[in-house]
């Protein structure tokens, strides 16, 4: 199959170790600050936090055989995702705290928003989760060692003197992703067009987990360089047949797309449960700031 531009790797095949015990210790600073930023109602997050709570006490009990044994398939469907859920926000909120960056209000009260089990979101309750990929981009770029702002666009940040805008979509079918990233490359369009620097850059960032994993499988792989390779043959394909929508964006300042991936799976050879994650950046093609991109591919980490 030929291939326009080269892709740029970002993370490659993050596999994280599910370790409840400090996940926990994590949520409970979260719920405090939570609380102390006004957010005391009960949430999807808090769900997840009991949701572990749960298992570390029939851990602490020796009873985790016979928990597992009484847990019904959506309830186990349901603690997975909250670990990957829940490692991702804990992860991600501290990433910006430490580099000392504002999460507004009305993100963090956006992204606390929409069912506990992932195989429940549709279009209607899907707000919570978007948000909280925007706060996952962010934090990736913090990260780096860059100062990320969320709000609108979704996230921008200075690179090499130069103003980076990000506009983030979720998409729950490939059907969608056309039209979102359309609409993205529509929104960058607008931003770039008020920043009034012919220098500044525009990126489509996309999560296409719901696409590979509507939220009812846990991949299974033998190795971590088959977890690699499968989360990067999946994001590949899927950009291999929306490359005509990539096309569509016109903008020139608009350069190129990010496909993010996140699954839980399971590793045959560690014997365990991992939060799965892979980000691959895909110049637009015609476009000027393929090398913009491939040094930001090696920095930020999703």
């Amino acid at each position: 199959m030929r291939r326009d531009h080269p892709p740029y790797g970002g993370r490659q095949g993050v596999a994280e170790r599910l370790d409840y015990r400090e996940l926990l210790k994590g949520l409970a600073e979260i719920d405090e600050w939570l609380r102390a930023a006004g957010f005391g109602s009960y949430n999807r997050i808090r769900v997840h936090k009991r949701n572990l709570e749960s298992l570390a006490r029939a851990t602490e009990n020796g009873t985790v055989e016979q928990y597992g044994a009484g847990l019904t398939g959506e309830q186990r469907r349901q603690l997975l995702w909250s670990f990957v859920e829940s490692q991702e926000f804990v992860g991600s909120v501290k990433t910006l705290q430490r580099r000392g960056c504002e999460i507004p209000a009305t993100v963090l009260e956006r992204a606390l928003r929409g069912p506990a089990d992932l195989y429940f979101e549709d279009e209607s309750s899907s707000h919570g989760r978007n948000a909280m990929f925007e706060i996952l981009v962010a934090a990736g770029v913090a990260q780096a060692g860059l100062t990320p702002q969320l709000g609108e666009p979704d996230v921008r940040f200075d690179f090499e003197g130069r103003r980076i805008f990000i506009q983030c979509k979720r998409v729950l079918t490939e059907a969608g992703i056309g039209k979102r990233v359309i609409e993205a490359g529509k929104q960058l369009k607008r931003d770039l067009s008020s920043s009034c620097d012919p220098r500044d850059c525009g990126i489509v960032v996309v999560s296409i987990s719901r696409v590979v994993n509507v939220g009812n499988t846990v991949l299974v792989v033998p190795t971590e360089l088959a977890l690699r390779e499968t989360l990067s043959r999946d994001i590949e394909a899927i950009m291999l047949r929306q490359r005509q929508s990539l096309r569509q964006v016109k903008d020139p300042k608009v350069a190129g797309a990010l496909f993010h991936l996140a699954t839980p799976a399971f590793v045959q050879a560690m014997g365990t449960y991992v939060a799965a994650s892979q980000a691959t950046i895909f110049p637009i093609p015609g476009k000027s700031d393929s090398a913009l991109l491939q040094r930001l591919a090696s920095l930020i980490r999703l």
